[in-house]
C-alpha cells in the first residue's frame, strides 16, 4: 500500500485525531502533508505509547528519539510518514490565512491555523480512545475536588460551543466554559464534578490510561484528608 492509497485504521484515527484536537499540528508542504508527535522529555512512556498505536503508519528508521534543543529544552518525538493520505485531516483542522511580515516587503504567503468547525465535529468518531489522547494531552484534573478542565484557550468561544457539543452528544458529557482571560477573551472547557460529569468522563478514558502508568496521576481522586 502506497502513502497515497494509505488509510488509518479505527484505532489510528482515534489517536491522530485526538492529537491534532490537543498538541499535535499537521503541516501543509507543497502538495504534501507531515506531522510530529513532540512532548517533553517528562513524557517519554505517552510518546512511546503514540509510537506503538501509530507505527504503522512510520517509516523503518522514525522510532521516537531523545532531542535536545538550542535552548537545551529536552523533548521525546517521532514523525508519522509524510504523504497525501493526511490531507483530509489537513483540511478538517485547519483553514488558510494571508501573512505578510512587518521586517520585509515580501507578498503575502498563505498559512493555515487550526479551527474547530462543524464538519469536524460531524466527522469525529465517537471513540473514548480520542478523548483519552485529547485529555492526556491538554486536559487536568484539579486536586481539591474531582473536576477536570481542558485547556481550549485557543479556540474561539463559538469553537467551543462545538466541542461541548461533542462531548454532550457523542459521551453525555455537560460541560462549561470558563473565563481564563478576559481581555483576550479567551475560555476553557470545564467538566464539573456535579452529578459525577468529570467521574463519568475518567470512567471512559480510565482503560486506556491505565496503560500509560506514568500519566495516572492526570485522573486521580482529590486527596480528602
Amino acid at each position: 500500500m502506497t502513502l497515497e492509497t494509505l488509510i488509518m485504521n479505527a484505532e489510528e484515527e482515534a489517536v491522530f485525531l485526538g492529537n491534532l484536537l490537543g498538541d499535535g499540528h499537521l503541516q501543509k508542504r507543497g502538495l504534501s502533508y507531515r506531522t510530529k508527535i513532540h512532548h517533553s522529555i517528562h513524557q517519554k512512556d505517552y510518546v512511546l505509547w503514540k509510537y506503538e498505536k501509530l507505527k504503522r503508519l512510520c517509516g523503518k528508521n522514525q522510532a521516537p528519539k531523545h532531542i535536545t534543543s538550542k535552548h537545551d529544552q529536552q523533548s521525546f518525538e517521532f514523525y508519522l510518514n509524510s504523504g497525501s493520505y493526511l490531507e483530509k485531516y489537513h483540511k478538517l483542522f485547519y483553514e488558510p490565512y494571508f501573512w505578510k511580515s512587518s521586517l520585509c516587503e515580501e507578498k503575502e504567503k498563505v498559512r493555515y491555523r487550526k479551527v474547530v468547525k462543524k464538519t469536524l465535529i460531524e466527522f469525529l468518531p465517537r471513540n473514548p480512545l480520542l478523548l483519552a489522547v485529547w485529555f492526556l494531552d491538554d486536559g487536568s484534573c484539579r486536586k481539591d475536588v474531582f473536576s477536570g478542565r481542558l485547556a481550549t484557550q485557543a479556540f474561539s468561544k463559538e469553537e467551543q460551543f462545538l466541542l461541548q457539543q461533542y462531548l454532550k452528544e457523542g459521551f453525555e458529557i455537560n460541560t462549561q466554559l470558563v473565563l481564563h482571560n478576559r481581555i483576550k477573551k479567551q475560555y476553557y472547557i470545564s467538566i464539573p464534578a456535579s452529578k459525577k460529569q468529570f467521574s463519568n468522563f475518567v470512567d471512559l478514558i480510565k482503560p486506556i490510561v491505565d496503560e500509560i502508568p506514568s500519566l495516572k496521576y492526570k485522573i486521580e481522586n482529590p486527596r480528602n484528608d
